[in-house]
């Protein structure tokens, strides 16, 4: 009996061969499916349910602590809270004003009578922190006095780099802030070479020198609708 050539090995009737490759088919999509529902499963985006703040790995939301702070007369009234994020995270926030611990860094100056709120005793400047078990949080700076609504100041951040190298931050640095308004101030660098400052919310004129290298100044303008200021500063080695 001839055959031709698209007939070799076709013994099996055509009807029986369709269905096999018809059940292939299905089986092989049945396992992509299998392995992609397994490999959702496995990945970190697709935890599962969540039972008692875990998911199926154990895995569970981070914390973090807000503060805000209102002068209230010539007081100061600041609430914290503690909010969630991650795996497994509640939304919104929990008021723990009353259950934080409160530090005025300037007792003499400003102090915690009940939770969050700082009586003003004296004029001068004061910094606020608070803590909740192992959670922290440092608040905002205040000039204040007896009798005057306090005054928010501004944390201003300058760094000092090699203008040569790129990247490469010089400690040491001697930096003055001169603002227009309130006292001159001077820092050396740290080992990250920057100096944090708290000044009045006007503009701001900045210096850093170092031996060896040509001084350099800059200028932070006046925030709008912000209590940061930031500065960076070059400094071109003398050749």
């Amino acid at each position: 009996m001839s055959s031709t050539a698209g007939s070799i090995g076709s013994t099996e009737p055509r009807g029986r061969r369709q269905r096999r490759t018809t059940a292939h088919g299905f089986l092989g999509f049945t396992a992509a499916i299998v392995a992609w529902s397994a490999l959702a499963c496995g990945s970190p985006t697709s935890p599962g349910e969540c039972h008692n703040g875990r998911d199926g790995y154990g895995r569970g939301p981070a914390t973090y602590m807000g503060m805000r702070c209102t002068p209230i007369g010539s007081d100061v009234q600041c609430q914290s809270t503690l909010s969630e994020t991650g795996y497994c995270a509640t939304s919104g926030s929990r008021d723990i004003t009353a259950v934080s611990q409160w530090l005025s860094s300037n007792p003499s100056v400003a102090t915690f009578t009940i939770p969050g709120l700082l009586k003003v005793l004296a004029p001068g400047e004061v910094a606020i922190t608070a803590t909740y078990g192992s959670e922290g949080v440092t608040g905002p700076d205040f000039t204040v006095a007896p009798g005057a609504i306090p005054e928010q100041m501004v944390n201003l951040l300058v760094t000092v780099e090699d203008a040569a190298i790129p990247n490469k931050r010089i400690p040491d640095a001697s930096i003055d802030v001169i603002p227009e308004r309130g006292p001159r101030q001077t820092c050396q660098s740290s080992s990250t070479g920057a100096c944090v400052f708290w000044v009045f919310p006007t503009t701001v004129h900045v210096r850093a020198s170092k031996p060896e290298y040509q001084p350099a100044e800059g200028t932070a303008p006046s925030p709008t609708n912000s209590f940061y200021q930031y500065v960076p500063l070059k400094l071109t080695p003398v050749s």
